[in-house]
């Protein structure tokens, strides 16, 4: 649940509220964004959920798409 949601929301341009950085929130969660990256680069996630058919590319996520 939590890898779909967080790959949801970085999908929408909302990462800054685990990378920071942003006027909405300044601090990072190290921890977030840290399980957010393993949990993007399980074989079983790409494959269920960033390489679904059909699904559009966001220029917030594109460099889980090849070119």
């Amino acid at each position: 649940m939590w890898a779909v949601s967080l790959f949801r929301l970085k999908w929408i341009g909302m990462a800054f509220c685990w990378e920071g950085g942003h006027k909405l929130n300044d601090a990072a969660q190290t921890n977030v964004a840290a399980l957010a990256s393993r949990l993007f680069e399980r074989p079983s996630f790409r494959e269920a959920v960033i390489h679904w058919p059909s699904v559009p590319v966001s220029e917030y996520v594109s460099e889980y798409y090849p070119g």
